[in-house]
């Protein structure tokens, strides 16, 4: 009788397969904790990257358009209508230097206070030509040392239609005012007067359906007192903090908290400045981190204050 010898096979036992299968759960852990803690700080490192950089490039744009006001800043609320003392406010606005010189053409009388258009020449061949006006510009008229009678400065505010006409290297605009001159201008004997073209500008802090943005508006109506902050701006971040990462983003937000509130003026040893205080926190990795801290400001929130020197008052 034939016998069939069967080959014994190896295997593992199950208290074997236990031991193994407890070691890869362990490493299994291990590798998800290292996985997740290399995910965390990688997430919150570019947060804070995206709030400094949005912040540095922000207050940046910012103090390179102030340090070009023709007139001290004024402080304004998030509605853009001028506020009374010197509380930090929402936002500033001001007159930006554009160009000069403008050479005005007047009458032997000078300039009568009920005009409503002007007539300006500027030079195409000086080092830096002046531009052309627009709409909500406003003339500054020299009227110091070069006028009899006046040691003021006049304000011409330009509206549209504007027209222009070029003879060799010379350009004349004629323009239209919003409002009549107002002050009688009077030149001298072999007085000139000249002009200086400047632009309304304002940053405002201002809520939005997402949270706050500080806006660049140019070009506004220099007379009103209001700005309309729904229109004509630059967004210059939409990352402006707000009190706290679970705070309310509505339109309606009363901007009462301090990092609503990012421009003040101030005197140091008699010199004036602008205050601007950035407060910048990006919501971009906000769900991914609330999910797993908690709250996330001290992870992407970044504060910069800097302190303008106004070269209009040098």
């Amino acid at each position: 009788m034939l016998r069939l010898r069967t080959k014994p096979q190896n295997g593992f036992s199950i208290p074997e397969l236990l031991v193994v299968a407890g070691i890869s759960s362990v490493l299994g852990i291990g590798l998800y904790l290292l996985l997740h803690a290399g995910t965390m700080v990688s997430t919150k490192a570019i947060s804070g990257s995206i709030s400094s950089t949005e912040n540095r490039l922000s207050m940046d744009r910012l103090t390179y358009t102030v340090q070009q006001a023709y007139t001290p800043p004024v402080l304004v609320n998030h509605t853009g209508a001028l506020t009374n003392g010197t509380a930090a406010a929402q936002g500033i606005r001001f007159l930006r230097y554009i160009g000069a010189p403008y050479v005005v053409t007047t009458s032997t009388a000078g300039l009568a206070s009920n005009i409503t258009s002007l007539t300006l020449t500027a030079s195409t061949e000086a080092q830096v030509p002046p531009p052309a006006p627009q709409g909500n510009d406003v003339f500054i008229i020299n009227t110091t040392a070069l006028a009899s009678g006046s040691d003021t400065q006049v304000m011409a505010l330009v509206t549209t239609p504007i027209t222009s006409s070029t003879s060799g290297n010379r350009v004349t605009y004629t323009v239209r005012l919003s409002r009549a001159l107002g002050t009688t201008v009077s030149v001298g004997s072999g007085a000139m007067l000249t002009a200086i073209l400047t632009r309304p500008t304002a940053f405002i802090n201002v809520p939005t359906s997402k949270g706050r943005e500080l806006r660049l508006y140019e070009r506004f109506p220099y007379a009103n007192n209001t700005i309309a902050t729904g229109s004509n701006f630059t967004v210059i971040t939409e990352q402006m903090a707000l009190a706290t990462s679970t705070s309310n983003a509505s339109a309606a937000d009363p901007m009462s908290d301090a990092n609503a509130r990012p421009f003040s003026l101030f005197t140091q040893s008699g010199r004036p400045f602008a205050r601007a205080t950035l407060s910048v926190r990006t919501s971009q990795y906000d769900k991914f981190l609330t999910t797993r801290q908690g709250k996330t400001d001290h992870d992407t929130f970044v504060r910069t204050e800097s302190a303008i020197s106004l070269r209009c008052t040098q």
